[in-house]
């Protein structure tokens, strides 16, 4: 099917690739990482496409990237032994307060990103961002596998993410003190 294509388009020009779009869950203890499962995901127009030829007892359901990413940490969760810290990673397009929820009730930790209209403490937290403009950031510098180093200029955030209930903590991280557009 035709999906956007984030690594190619501009906000002028949008690019989209004719390809298969796909949620995969990985487990990484320690130093071994492998994929534990990996669902394709049909948009529902491809879905309702695919039906019409179809008899009814063999159609296919239509599921968001949500609901398998849903369904994929429920079918995990009962493979984990109990009192392990586990740390659900996911990046800004899964960051709904459902899954959110979701993760916590399992006891399990959330890191993820998160899309500057989101709000913490019913403020958007692009509204934070400017708000803090003229306090310190923090220089956290950060060693990759190959020894490489990368600063990041951060300022801490802590509060409710509205339709969450319980605290978070968020970070506004920019690659150098002047950039644009911070990270979340």
């Amino acid at each position: 099917d035709w999906h956007y294509d984030h690594l190619e388009s501009t906000k002028k020009k949008p690019r989209y690739k004719n390809g298969l779009a796909y949620v995969v869950c990985s487990i990484r203890i320690g130093p071994i990482e492998f994929t534990f499962d990996l669902r394709i995901y049909l948009r529902q127009c491809t879905v309702r496409r695919l039906n019409r030829r179809r008899a009814p007892d063999q159609r296919l359901p239509f599921l968001s990237k949500m609901r398998l990413a849903h369904q994929m940490l429920v079918s995990l969760r009962d493979l984990l032994p109990k009192g392990w810290p586990v740390y659900v990673i996911f990046d800004s397009w899964y960051a709904s307060a459902k899954l959110i929820k979701l993760v916590r009730r399992q006891g399990w930790h959330v890191l993820c990103a998160l899309k500057p209209n989101r709000k913490l403490n019913g403020i958007r937290l692009d509204t934070h961002a400017r708000t803090l403009r003229h306090k310190r950031y923090l220089p956290v510098t950060l060693t990759a596998a190959d020894g490489s180093q990368t600063t990041y200029w951060v300022r801490s955030l802590e509060g409710r993410l509205e339709e969450v209930p319980f605290d978070v903590c968020v970070w506004v991280s920019k690659r150098h003190p002047r950039e644009k557009s911070p990270a979340y």
